[in-house]
């Protein structure tokens, strides 16, 4: 359903993702405190990467076929993959859009509050060293 609001961007962008925090398009909103994790992980992503997303974990995503290559040069299998890919899609310079989604929380939910956060951190804090070819300044 929410591919059709994706797709006009792939023209003018290389990657575009979703975001949840348009409270009017969350059906279903997580409890809070996920929303507070995510709050937290959101400070800890833009200090640590430079990152400027407001969601980086929805799960929604497009890529192009140009920007395809970076997974190729992903290192991060857990739940941290799509800041080492933004941040390394950044790194090159690509185009990316961030949109609203509608959204529905899940409550079978894989995630563990104390332990995926914790390696989420670490997994975050490792993503330059991984790339250290690719650090600007």
């Amino acid at each position: 359903e929410e591919l059709k609001h994706f797709l006009p961007y792939a023209k003018s962008h290389d990657i575009t993702i979703g975001t949840r925090t348009k409270l009017e398009k969350l059906k279903k909103r997580q409890p809070l405190y996920r929303e507070m994790m995510g709050r937290g992980f959101s400070v800890l992503k833009r200090m640590l990467t430079g990152l400027t997303f407001k969601d980086t974990q929805c799960g929604f995503k497009l890529f192009t076929k140009r920007s395809l290559y970076l997974f190729d040069e992903q290192r991060i299998d857990r739940f941290a993959f799509d800041v080492e890919l933004l941040w390394l899609a950044q790194q090159d310079g690509l185009r990316i859009k961030e949109i609203p989604v509608v959204w529905i929380n899940d409550t079978r939910t894989k995630v563990n509050p104390i332990k995926d956060a914790s390696r989420m951190f670490f997994d975050t804090l490792r993503i330059k060293r991984l790339h250290k070819d690719r650090v600007k300044g």
